[in-house]
């Protein structure tokens, strides 16, 4: 008994030495492997750890210094500035403000938010209500039929070289001296209107043309028909007592000196394209500046012998201009284009899109300058889900444009099973004999 003891006892023994041995027994090995695997993943965890932190200190060195670019692109340094001297220096409230955000303009491609950096993207405080002050909207406003014109007349009062040319209800003072003995003069006085013929009439002789002369002209024509008839040495002075006759009324027909105020009238550019202008009838609008328009009139009135005129048009209230947006909106119908909008401005004007709206193929129509109807698909689905920050589809509305906001096909499918069941096949045959039918059918 005490051998087979003794030897059991060394078999005990040498087992515990088996499984302290890391290559005694399978056991052995298996704990072995575990260990070496429990010590490679730490490793690989805390190497992980080193390049992550790494690779996030160069990431912040990186945006720190795309911000110090930045700033100092924006004319900044790295301390905060006030905007103006009438915010105090040490006021939070004049600080330029960097935030983290994306910028396509000097990328070739759409923004995604891994472009990230940082942007001045509030430099005017609380003035952003008002915005930057951006680009004219067009280089040149030309004229369109429905604008509302007001016409300006200012009498320049300016020397004309040319000599003044007597005008259809001018009234003139003649004064006749003749020397009937010497050092003795016989005169007479008479005021003379030039009647709607141009004519004048005057003592002892029939009418005298006198429209469209000037006064020396219209002295020699009386001379002429007086002398060697009536008078001996016929010598006459002319004196304009009611001149610029024609200037005149055209100065009472556009007075509103006592009304509005001013001296013009306001017209608005005809279906034809022109305006209505005193004196002038129609003249050709549409298309044109305002300082073509400006000209023609101008000369116009120089034509007609409407001197020391000057009319400046002024654009009162531009034709209306609408684009209609209709499908998968909350409102569809017109809006108002005031300002520059996009087309997501102008989804967001009627509401909004609905559930079951297909935004990645909105339809937009428009008319060119011949009237051509053309149209595009655009894809803003990715705008409304904030994944695109600056799609290029979001494309600027004009006036006139249509904008469809199509259904997805499941909404489509949906409407089609409604049509086609619910309204269809269920609608001329009630539940009771659907049921009915099953149950027909369950018997089989």
């Amino acid at each position: 008994m005490d051998a087979m003891a003794a030897k059991s006892l060394r078999r005990r023994t040498h087992s515990r030495r088996d499984v302290r041995a890391p290559h005694v027994n399978a056991q052995g090995i298996l704990i072995m492997r575990k260990t070496v695997t429990t010590t490679s993943v730490l490793l690989t965890i805390l190497f992980m750890a080193t390049v992550h932190s790494s690779i996030n200190g160069q990431t912040d060195r990186r945006g720190a210094s795309a911000k110090m670019q930045a700033m100092r692109f924006a004319g900044w340094s790295s301390k905060s500035e006030p905007i103006g001297q009438a915010c105090p220096p040490a006021s939070n409230a004049g600080q330029r403000t960097y935030l983290n955000g994306v910028d396509g303009t000097y990328l070739p491609r759409e923004p995604r938010w891994k472009d990230a950096h940082p942007i001045l993207f509030q430099p005017l405080l609380h003035g952003e209500y008002i915005g930057p002050i951006r680009q004219p909207h067009v280089d040149q406003y030309r004229l369109r039929v429905g604008d509302s014109l007001q016409l300006v007349y200012r009498y320049t009062r300016e020397i004309i070289p040319s000599a003044y040319r007597i005008n259809v209800g001018d009234l003139l003072e003649i004064q006749s001296v003749e020397q009937v003995e010497k050092d003795k003069e016989e005169s007479m006085v008479v005021q003379a209107l030039v009647l709607q013929d141009g004519t004048i009439y005057m003592p002892l002789i029939e009418s005298v043309a006198a429209a469209g002369l000037t006064i020396s002209e219209l002295n020699s024509e009386l001379v002429k028909a007086y002398q060697g008839r009536f008078l001996v040495q016929p010598a006459f002075m002319i004196r304009p007592v009611q001149a610029d006759s024609r200037l005149s009324e055209l100065r009472a027909a556009v007075d509103r000196r006592a009304g509005v105020g001013g001296q013009g009238l306001t017209v608005s550019v005809a279906p034809d394209g022109t305006v209505q202008v005193v004196g002038l009838g129609d003249v050709f609008a549409q298309g044109l500046t305002k300082n073509e328009l400006k000209r023609e009139i101008n000369a116009r009135y120089v034509q007609d012998q409407f001197l020391g005129l000057d009319v400046e048009p002024i654009l009162v209230t531009p034709a209306p201009r609408n684009a209609y947006v209709l499908g998968q909106v909350a409102t569809p119908g017109a809006i108002t284009l005031n300002k520059p909008i996009t087309v997501l401005q102008a989804i967001a004007l009627a509401g909004g899109d609905l559930q079951g709206g297909n935004l990645r193929q909105i339809v937009v129509m428009r008319r060119t300058e011949n009237w051509q109807l053309i149209a595009t698909k655009l894809d803003l689905r990715g705008a409304v889900l904030g994944k695109r920050l600056n799609p290029a589809d979001d494309i600027w509305v004009r006036d006139s444009d249509i904008i469809l906001v199509p259904k997805h096909p499941i909404q489509v499918a949906d409407e089609i099973i409604n049509m086609v069941f619910t309204q269809g096949i269920y609608g001329v045959l009630p539940n009771q004999g659907v049921s009915f039918a099953f149950s027909k059918a369950s018997t089989l």
